[in-house]
């Protein structure tokens, strides 16, 4: 019988990583993959999607020089294709197609019991991601049968839409984006339900404002920071970028409501608060500023000026939003759940959460089983309501975290 020092759960970048310092320590390890190596990225991105962070921010060692170290955004096609050389270069055992149904623990290992048999590790590694389910909201339930429904996670492109009117649902870059290709693309009337608004800088201090969220979320070991130059005003990828905002969805004619509270009688009702809702977001971005200044005192980090890229606001003066959107009148067809995602660990069948479901976690990476995750640690103060640090910056320290803490407990027993 065999059983692996290390049992890696997820087969993305994340496990990849974590493979690639496992191999490092010479440590005998597995990946398991539900679907095929890199499914998310290869088969749950729209056709037009681009990463938040800049090339420079995508640390992926051993493949790196293959990256820009440039401001410009790496589309689906280029990402997939970097990730696919960093497989190829870390080489990993993997067990594709092979799902978890539970883990049994067994004197001093675990029996992972799948659809392809039995599995034995002596420590379980998850890096599946903090959340990897796409989120519904109950309120879909109440819709006709006659609207399409898709969540972002399936959408590719504004072909996959029936004839008529859209509401995207959720306001993140996801939603915006997508918002504003379904305006542009099929030139059909386009709204776009705002819940909640928790803005990050677009760029603050001259860097891309998905640094700050990782910096705040105790990410440290960065590359060397690149800061904007004012070349960079003229990087149509650049720009077009860092335009995806609520702004210029007025701009294009996408019609901004507030939260989606009900349906009723063929008509879904929006909450009347939306301009309360968008001040909240701007009084968020302030004390996430204030983070943010007293991290540059404490760190003394090299920061300057802003290049002056014009980043416009929402125009309250024509911001009349609707409380009431008649279905059929209005001819929606088609609503966009760009709602986010949520955890799912339901294979994870030990004692390891607490009553309410949630992990028990003793140091951010660890459980008091040998169950180590993957970007737990890495969460930033609660005040800035985001999730742990953003995209590939950040995901490669974590799995070294969770790796080099197995090593530690290894060494320890």
């Amino acid at each position: 019988m065999k059983i692996y020092d290390v049992v890696i759960i997820g087969g993305g970048p994340s496990g990849i990583s974590c493979s690639y310092h496992l191999k490092r320590k010479n440590i005998d390890h597995l990946i398991v993959e539900k679907y095929e190596m890199l499914h998310t990225w290869k088969n749950e991105r729209w056709d037009s999607f681009y990463l938040v962070t800049p090339n420079w921010m995508t640390n992926l060692p051993g493949v790196d020089h293959l990256i820009p170290y440039d401001n410009e955004f790496m589309s689906r096609a280029e990402i997939e294709h970097v990730l696919m050389e960093y497989l190829y270069f870390v080489k990993p055992m993997t067990l594709e197609n092979t799902s978890i149904q539970s883990v049994d623990k067994i004197k001093d290992y675990y029996q992972l019991n799948t659809n392809n048999g039995l599995i034995y590790a002596r420590n379980i590694i998850v890096a599946t991601g903090l959340f990897n389910q796409p989120f519904t909201p109950k309120i879909s339930d109440l819709l006709p049968d006659t609207i399409h429904q898709i969540h972002s996670k399936d959408y590719k492109n504004p072909s996959q839409l029936v004839e008529g009117a859209t509401l995207v649902v959720g306001s993140g870059r996801s939603g915006v984006q997508i918002a504003l290709e379904v305006k542009e693309t099929l030139g059909c009337k386009t709204y776009l339900s705002v819940g909640s608004s928790t803005p990050l800088p677009v760029v603050y201090k001259n860097i891309n404002g998905v640094f700050w969220l990782n910096k705040l979320s105790g990410y440290h070991d960065e590359k060397k920071l690149l800061t904007y130059s004012h070349d960079d005003l003229n990087n149509k990828n650049i720009i077009d970028k860092l335009n995806q905002n609520l702004y210029h969805c007025q701009v294009e004619g996408v019609e901004i409501v507030g939260r989606m509270v009900n349906v009723i009688d063929g008509k879904i009702e929006f909450s009347d608060d939306l301009r309360k809702i968008l001040d909240d977001g701007h009084l968020y971005l302030e004390r996430l500023e204030s983070m943010i200044n007293d991290l540059v005192h404490k760190e003394d980090l090299p920061v300057q000026e802003n290049v002056p890229f014009d980043l416009k606001d929402v125009n309250y003066d024509i911001l009349k939003p609707l409380t009431v959107l008649d279905l059929e009148k209005e001819v929606i067809k088609n609503i966009i759940w760009c709602t986010g995602f949520k955890a799912n660990y339901k294979w994870l069948t030990l004692d390891v959460f607490d009553d309410e479901g949630e992990l028990i976690l003793v140091d951010g990476i660890s459980t008091s089983e040998h169950v180590y995750f993957c970007g737990m640690d890495l969460k930033p103060d609660p005040n800035t309501k985001s999730s742990f640090g953003v995209g590939l910056y950040a995901l490669v320290e974590s799995a070294k975290r969770a790796v080099d803490k197995v090593i530690s407990d290894m060494e320890s027993r």
